[in-house]
């Protein structure tokens, strides 16, 4: 309850509506005979709320005595007055402005003098009074995840993945399996927090094994709670000659061999087709590394040719 009501005074309520969507208020409200009877709602999302207002509704508090003996009749709160609110209702779900923030500000701003006896304008005196001011939304989901695949890039497996919304998102943990059952941590991918834009995601395995390749996100909020996606797969059984990573080298590229047991040549070629690098590897089993240090920055076509077959594949020297 207040008094030594003026115009543009307001009662203010703020809150957190983090990780949820679609608001709704409800309120009772009611005033004595000399209390301030019109009034409209406000929000904001300006931090510390001392600003940025924008008007929603308006309302008026009517003349609501226990017992009416004469239409429009006034009456005074007393100890034996019974005190009878009016309820009232405002549905926010359109406003998507006020979805997902730390700090939201609403407010009921007196608007004009008359009191709730409309016989009269509001005095020093008149008091207003709001009880059982309360909040409800809709969870919103902490991320909305609208793709996720998995596929082959050189000797690579690329995943990507495409969010509509988020709430609290911290990171994606990125997981990876043989089975489709038993999954480790291979990387780490850094969320958006919240947001209501479409983010896009993408992660590079450069070891996937020589099988079929499971992968999945945990997706971790600030908080600590976590999300785990559905699995995708991508089939690197029955590859070619050897596979390289990284594809984006400075000074040395490791070749993983499968040429069983044929000796392999080795060919660097760049984007003129010169042959820059010529190697043979005797030994093709296990994992081979190439100095390219003394290489231009460039792109480059790696060229391995066994008896088991030919793979040419790309990288980059910065």
């Amino acid at each position: 309850s207040s008094n030594n009501w003026g115009v543009g005074d307001y009662y203010q309520f703020k809150l957190t509506t983090t990780g949820y969507k679609g608001i709704k208020l409800a309120w009772d409200q009611t005033g004595s005979n000399t209390g301030p009877a019109p009034f409209k709602v406000q929000y904001s999302t300006t931090a510390g709320g001392a600003s940025g207002y924008t008007d929603f509704m308006s309302y008026t508090v009517p003349n609501n005595p226990a017992s009416t003996p004469t239409a429009g009749a006034s009456y005074s709160w007393s100890t034996t007055t019974p005190i009878i609110s009016t309820s009232f209702t405002a549905n926010l779900n359109a406003i998507t402005a006020l979805d997902n923030k730390s700090e939201v500000y609403f407010r009921l701003v007196c608007t004009a003098t008359t009191a709730v006896g409309a016989t009269s304008t509001f005095a020093v005196t008149g008091t207003g009074r709001v009880d059982n001011f309360a909040v409800t939304a809709d969870l919103v989901i902490p991320v909305e995840l609208v793709a996720f695949k998995a596929q082959k890039e050189n000797s690579s497996a690329k995943l990507s993945w495409q969010t509509a919304s988020e709430s609290n998102n911290s990171h994606y943990n990125i997981e990876r399996s043989a089975n489709g059952k038993t999954f480790d941590k291979i990387g780490e991918v850094t969320g958006n927090g919240t947001t209501q834009l479409a983010r896009n995601y993408t992660f590079m395995d450069e070891k996937p094994s020589n099988s079929i390749n499971y992968y999945r996100l945990r997706q971790v909020d600030f908080d600590g709670k976590e999300t785990v996606s559905k699995a995708v797969s991508v089939d690197f059984s029955g590859k070619s000659t050897a596979r390289i990573y990284p594809s984006i080298a400075t000074d040395k590229i490791n070749i993983e061999l499968n040429a069983d047991g044929n000796a392999v040549d080795l060919t660097v070629i760049n984007l003129l087709g010169q042959v820059v690098k010529v190697q043979k590897i005797a030994n093709t089993e296990g994992l081979f590394t190439l100095n390219v240090g003394d290489l231009s920055k460039g792109t480059y076509m790696l060229r391995l040719v066994s008896k088991s077959g030919e793979t040419m594949q790309k990288f980059e020297k910065q």
